[in-house]
């Protein structure tokens, strides 16, 4: 790899983390060496939990903890948006991607670097609601069409999801529709892809000449899986810019006590077979023997390409 072209032309991985310091640790030194580490840790987990692992002293990493995250609450995408102002303040940082501390990378990190050299497309998961069908439409459109309030209620918590349940069956019957006062077409897709500083810098400028719309989203279930796919494909420039593809190896399935699947040994060969550059979720101690083969094998891709 050509050390001068890296020194001025950075990438950076944006980091969302709530738990599993140790391998959040691992994973940042797997990264640093390549990549510019924007961090930002869940502020309801204390600070003690996470300070002894001295994330703040590490090379070519920023640590933040300034929002307090609920499952599902809008303070996740305000978070993610945080992380990426304070990346666009380095000029030489040319490409964004964005995962969490439970992702692993699946390739050789200068492979990663280098595929994305010189990447003006975004990679991203994506599905306008207006092209689902009706069973996926009311599924998912409920999510932004009522208020749910989740910065403030724990979804996780049985007591306050039925609250929260409760009040959207109830919205659902007084008519409420938040979508009347939208002007762009709204799309969804998981969070996590990769994106180029200019479709980085439009997605927060946008917000800039549209404040309503963050209004807006600060009240709905998930809004980090709608933001860059309504803004960038309600624009025709963005839209042809955006493949259909996030890169990333996730088994939508119950496994290992969560959904998605925590991953272990038996998806190393789906991991091999596709084009992905991550994989989550990853969690120890169910993922330690996937994490070393995984790190096995692109330690020799690197080697070998030396």
């Amino acid at each position: 790899m050509e050390k001068e072209y890296m020194e001025y032309h950075r990438q950076a991985v944006i980091i969302i983390a709530h738990q599993g310091f140790d391998q959040l640790k691992s994973l940042i030194e797997l990264l640093t060496p390549v990549f510019e580490v924007y961090v930002h840790i869940n502020k309801r987990t204390p600070r003690s939990e996470w300070e002894r692992f001295g994330f703040e002293q590490m090379q070519h990493v920023k640590v933040f903890s300034l929002y307090k995250i609920n499952w599902g609450g809008s303070n996740f995408l305000k978070a993610i948006l945080y992380l990426m102002n304070e990346a666009l303040k380095n000029e030489k940082i040319d490409y964004f991607h964005i995962i969490t501390g439970e992702d692993w990378p699946v390739r050789n990190v200068e492979e990663i670097y280098q595929r994305f050299r010189n990447e003006k497309k975004t990679y991203m998961e994506f599905k306008k609601l207006s092209g689902m069908n009706k069973k996926e439409y009311r599924s998912v459109s409920k999510w932004q069409k009522y208020y749910s309030f989740l910065n403030i209620f724990d979804y996780k918590k049985m007591p306050q999801k039925i609250f929260v349940k409760f009040f959207v069956a109830f919205q659902c019957v007084m008519g409420v529709n938040r979508f009347k006062n939208l002007e762009i077409e709204m799309a969804r897709g998981v969070v996590w892809g990769d994106l180029p500083r200019e479709a980085v810098e439009y997605c927060i400028n946008y917000l800039h000449g549209n404040p309503d719309f963050m209004n807006y989203l600060e009240y709905g279930h998930a809004s980090d899986e709608f933001f860059f796919q309504t803004v960038l494909l309600n624009s025709k420039k963005w839209e042809e810019k955006i493949v259909n593809n996030n890169l990333r190896y996730i088994k939508y399935e119950r496994r290992n006590g969560s959904y998605p699947a925590i991953l272990d040994e038996r998806d190393m060969e789906g991991i091999q077979s596709g084009d992905y550059i991550f994989a989550r979720k990853v969690r120890m101690p169910v993922s330690e023997k996937i994490i070393h083969e995984i790190n096995y094998i692109y330690e020799n891709e690197g080697k070998k390409e030396k």
